[in-house]
């Protein structure tokens, strides 16, 4: 009895509608990836586990402490704390962490839907937290009193890639912080677009929390994509790095794919980030008989790194053969170094071809070719070497590259 292998389904066109595009990339990504990651599609969320041993978070060592260390292995709260207590580290690290966490907590009156103040002196939502201090009593108290009823929660905050509720029912209805951003920057600019600072915002997440919201499908798509490839390669990420590509360039960029948004020109950790993500992704959409047809090759499509160009052979016949050998060439040998030596192929050609094209006819036609044109050739290249353009050996190496590629196009023919 046999089994039927299901083949992948073939991949659309680049050019393809971008709906057509997302939904591949979507269904490349393995169910487990999502689970490994912390992804929550109908919030749009990543929370990446603190110890992911490639997303380069680590948790904070104090106990009772669940945020992820930044320098000197504590989160950022516990080295203020550290400092302040003067404390050796072996020391303090053995100590619970006693700061209050300031965040999304739920309000401690029963079944109330908004957020906290903070958990520490502020463990109600501002309604409540007004309420209390009018009533004058304990907080214990002021739980305790059946008057303390459960309010509903006024919904998300306006801004699109926040992650909080909003504090308020009037207005773009926003959480704290990015309604105290608002104030500032009214305050700084009367003519500020306010629509548009909504959408293009910093979420304000923090740790292992990765907002995607407000973020066109297929970006989103690319992005967890290109995050999957690089997991699976062992790469390390740090969350934080990608956290800021994420709001400081491709939100503001209002992309709807990744090759469209600028690179960021001061960081270039981030730059590199970018190029490599959005190269995974487009090469989801690549195959070697699609390349077959192109001047330049991406090799990682045939096993290999890096690209080779056919760009600067300009004879049709000479392109041809140049394809057909490297072809062959990249499938039968497999080393670090075959790319390189595919390369130098192409540039030995090139000098050929540029010799060539001294010809009446530009060495279009083949029938019209002979010994003279290999020695003009040949001229050509030691020439060069003579005037210090090319080194002696790099003469060699060329002129046997384009002799191999000629010879095997022969055989091959």
């Amino acid at each position: 009895m046999t089994t039927a292998m299901t083949l992948p389904a073939a991949p659309p066109a680049l050019g393809a509608r971008e709906e057509e595009r997302a939904a591949f990339l979507w269904s490349l990504i393995e169910p487990g990836f999502f689970t490994e990651v912390g992804w929550d599609g109908e919030r749009r969320v990543l929370s990446a586990p603190v110890d992911h041993p490639l997303l380069g978070m680590r948790a904070c060592p104090v106990p009772e402490c669940d945020l992820p260390s930044k320098s000197r292995g504590l989160c950022r709260t516990c080295q203020d704390q550290h400092r302040k207590s003067g404390l050796p580290f072996e020391e303090f690290i053995k100590l619970p962490r006693t700061t209050p966490r300031v965040g999304a907590g739920r309000c401690r009156v029963g079944g109330c839907e908004r957020t906290w103040i903070n958990s520490g002196r502020q463990p109600l939502c501002r309604s409540h937290w007004y309420q209390h201090r009018q009533s004058g009593g304990t907080l214990t108290e002021f739980l305790a009193d059946p008057a303390a009823l459960a309010l509903p929660r006024f919904g998300d905050c306006g801004v699109l890639a926040c992650t909080r509720q909003t504090v308020t029912g009037v207005g773009h209805r926003l959480c704290h912080p990015h309604g105290k951003q608002l104030n500032r920057l009214r305050n700084a600019d009367a003519d500020v677009d306010e629509q548009m600072w909504l959408r293009t915002v910093p979420s304000g997440c923090s740790g292992s929390e990765i907002s995607f919201r407000g973020l066109a499908d297929l970006v989103v798509a690319q992005l967890l994509f290109g995050l999957q490839h690089r997991c699976r390669r062992g790469a390390k990420t740090d969350i934080g790095g990608l956290r800021a590509l994420i709001d400081r360039t491709i939100r503001p960029s209002l992309a709807g794919r990744l090759e469209d948004v600028p690179g960021p020109e001061a960081n270039g950790t981030a730059k590199v980030l970018l190029n490599r993500l959005t190269a995974y992704a487009l090469r989801a959409f690549k195959s070697p008989e699609g390349e077959y047809g192109k001047d330049t090759w991406d090799l990682s499509v045939f096993g290999h790194r890096g690209s080779v160009e056919f760009t600067e052979i300009h004879q049709p016949w000479l392109k041809e053969t140049a394809k057909r050998w490297a072809r062959d060439y990249l499938t039968r040998v497999r080393s670090r170094s075959t790319s390189s030596h595919a390369r130098q192929h192409m540039i030995g050609l090139a000098f050929l071809s540029r010799s060539l094209e001294a010809c009446p006819d530009q060495g279009m036609d083949t029938g019209a070719l002979g010994r003279a044109d290999v020695e003009n050739y040949l001229n050509r290249m030691t020439f060069l070497e003579a005037n210090g353009r090319i080194a002696g050996g790099t003469r060699t190496s060329y002129v046997r590259a384009a002799r191999n590629v000629l010879r095997q196009g022969r055989v091959m023919a």
